[in-house]
């Protein structure tokens, strides 16, 4: 992970930005770097340790609910507009 050095660097020396501002936006990047590539692991697969753990627990009332949600969350986080380029950008101040 040699970019978030790089993006803490940039944004140590960027003082014509505010401080809070250069905060979140390498927080955002952390966040986004270290998040996208493990997230459908975590739903996906996920949603299935307990069901392998416990075998009985998928017959269960609850087990087939928590498929039925894992399922309707992969699908959904396919709909979900990517998020904005610009943390401090008008468009996500809109958003949140």
């Amino acid at each position: 992970m040699s970019d978030i050095p790089y993006i803490v660097q940039g944004a140590w020396r960027a003082n014509h930005i505010p401080w809070y501002a250069r905060l979140a936006r390498v927080g955002w990047y952390i966040e986004e770097h270290l998040m996208w590539p493990s997230h459908w692991f975590l739903l996906t697969l996920g949603g299935l340790v307990p069901r392998l753990v416990n075998p009985s627990f998928a017959q269960s009332q609850m087990g087939i609910w928590q498929s039925s949600l894992v399922s309707a969350i992969v699908a959904r986080s396919q709909d979900i507009p990517s998020r904005c380029s610009r943390p401090d950008s008008a468009s996500c101040r809109l958003n949140a």
